[in-house]
């Protein structure tokens, strides 16, 4: 074999880059996974915002019928 190892086709040093590019794939996922996460909290808080927004607007303008009427 090419490591001497009948278990592990990879030599040595393929194995250990192997392993390293597979911690970094990994990080990188968490990384992303971490990002995605935040824009979605982000995006609902935004989506919360603007439907309160809206129902503030809303009763606002109600409340002013109400005095007209008065």
């Amino acid at each position: 074999m090419l490591g001497g190892n009948n278990d592990n086709p990879l030599p040595h040093d393929s194995q250990f880059q192997y392993q390293s590019n597979t911690s970094l794939n990994q990080l990188h996922l968490l990384e992303t996974r971490d990002q995605l996460a935040k824009g979605v909290k982000d995006i609902k808080q935004r989506h919360v915002r603007y439907f309160v927004a809206a129902l503030e607007k809303d009763v606002w303008k109600k409340l002013q019928e109400k005095d007209q009427e008065i």
